[in-house]
């Protein structure tokens, strides 16, 4: 497996275990504060995958999670890279802005209500974005350290003559 898809695979992960009842059902159970967010017309820090919607939510946005997790994914830069970190946070809030698009269609936004939206948003998913990159940047530096690197695979050689 290559550096580039255990990094995208971690990220699948979170959002993964952010779609679990087992994760994200218990934490908020504990913790209502969580729900401040998506009580405001926010949507999540992070998309939730999930191989189907929850009982009360609607497949469109169900739908909508897909799209920012998919969104979130390609923004995991493969090779190694300084600003790694920043580019999981734009990704962050790049799936963050179109979850909140369709959100906004929904919910019959008006211009003030999306451009409030659209500023928390950016805050909120920005910082989770940081979060899950530097959680993205630590898993790359272990796969560095502990990975197997090409100079060790030992090819088989073919003579033909």
């Amino acid at each position: 497996m290559s550096r580039g898809w255990l990094l995208r695979l971690s990220v699948i992960g979170v959002c993964a275990a952010l779609g679990s009842w087992w994760v994200t059902g218990q934490f908020r159970g504990r913790f209502a504060e969580a729900l401040i967010p998506e009580a405001l017309g926010v949507p999540s820090a992070l998309p939730h995958l999930r191989l189907w919607p929850m009982p009360d939510q609607a497949w469109s946005l169900w739908l909508a999670d897909l799209v920012g997790v998919a969104v979130l994914v390609a923004f995991v830069v493969t090779p190694p890279h300084r600003r790694q970190i920043l580019w999981v946070a734009l990704g962050a809030v790049c799936a963050g802005v179109v979850r909140l698009a369709w959100i906004s269609v929904v919910a019959q936004h008006d211009l003030v209500t999306f451009g409030i939206a659209l500023a928390l948003t950016v805050v909120l998913c920005g910082l989770a974005g940081l979060l899950l990159g530097v959680f993205v940047a630590f898993v790359g530096k272990v796969w560095t350290v502990f990975g197997v690197s090409k100079s060790q695979v030992k090819y088989p050689v073919c003579h033909f003559t």
